[in-house]
């Protein structure tokens, strides 16, 4: 099948990740294809141009599948492009549709299948399934050891974002008067820096918020067998059901700061076995966010697109 994948932005390159798994792993034709070039670097097949308008606009007409990857409800006019007649998917991953700044009627309606990258986004209504982040973790060797002092990192996209005011920096200012440790604030960084700083942390806290679940920043860093704390809520456990979510190696505090707060003593007094975690947070992540994995999920689910019209 031929399928173009279209990102208005592509954040934190998880279209790209999905486009990829799947040349990689299936017979499929796939394009990729942004409107802004990423900021911290994440690739792409085409960032939309004069230009290249019309190559793109080609590859649209030949497509089975046009696959709008971002938070927007599916149009037939996309920023010059004619969107026609095809199986059409959507696939949510961030704040905006959490938010529900539009209707979820408007990407039932106008969709054949529906899929969101976080369960808490996996909503009933949305009629969809949880198709979870994509990473080449496969190809990555865990670089994960305990040393001390230990390193805590979190990232902040934002302060007020995943918790880093509210939660995380009140929990690091605790404990610090308890337990010797460096903290690392990832923010700021391009794609690769980024990772080069994840790669030599001790534990990565990826968000205590209402998300209640982890998201790119956390896979890529059990990608290389770091442990990851994130707030998993009831929600995205319930929206996770028949997935190996359910069942993570993420360590989860709850909502509360108090939550973090005992968590964090008992990583930093060495009463929760971290060598434990990081080797089923690697293994975890090649098989469940991996590429070979997520493109068997895609493969079957665009194929599910034509059942009865596919030998």
């Amino acid at each position: 099948m031929n399928i173009v994948i279209l990102s208005t932005y592509d954040y934190a390159g998880s279209g790209w990740r999905i486009a990829q798994a799947i040349r990689k792993y299936t017979n499929h034709n796939v394009l990729h294809v942004i409107t802004r070039k990423h900021q911290y670097g994440y690739q792409t097949d085409y960032t939309l141009n004069r230009t290249n308008i019309h190559e793109v606009a080609r590859a649209i007409e030949k497509a089975d599948i046009i696959h709008f990857k971002g938070d927007e409800p599916p149009v037939r006019e996309w920023h010059g492009l004619r969107i026609p007649d095809r199986k059409i998917v959507v696939t949510v991953g961030g704040s905006a549709f959490r938010r529900k700044k539009w209707p979820i009627n408007r990407y039932v309606d106008r969709s054949d299948l529906r899929t969101a990258l976080s369960p808490d986004l996996n909503y009933p209504e949305f009629k969809s399934y949880y198709t979870p982040y994509v990473i080449h973790s496969e190809k990555e060797v865990s670089t994960w050891s305990l040393k001390t002092p230990f390193k805590i990192g979190y990232y902040a996209s934002s302060n007020k974002r995943k918790g880093v005011e509210s939660h995380v920096l009140p929990a690091l200012e605790v404990l610090k008067k308890e337990y010797p440790f460096e903290v690392v604030r990832i923010k700021g960084m391009s794609y690769e820096e980024s990772l080069n700083a994840k790669k030599n942390l001790t534990i990565l806290i990826e968000q205590i918020s209402v998300a209640g679940c982890y998201g790119n920043s956390g896979v890529e860093a059990m990608q290389f067998g770091v442990p990851v704390i994130a707030y998993l809520s009831e929600r995205s456990l319930e929206q996770a059901k028949g997935t190996q979510f359910v069942n993570s190696p993420v360590l989860n505090p709850g909502p509360k700061i108090g939550g973090l707060v005992d968590l964090l003593r008992k990583i930093l007094s060495k009463k929760i076995d971290l060598e434990k975690v990081s080797k089923d947070s690697k293994e975890y992540c090649d098989s469940f966010h991996g590429y070979r994995s997520n493109a068997k999920l895609w493969d079957k689910l665009y194929k599910s697109l034509f059942e009865g019209l596919l030998s």
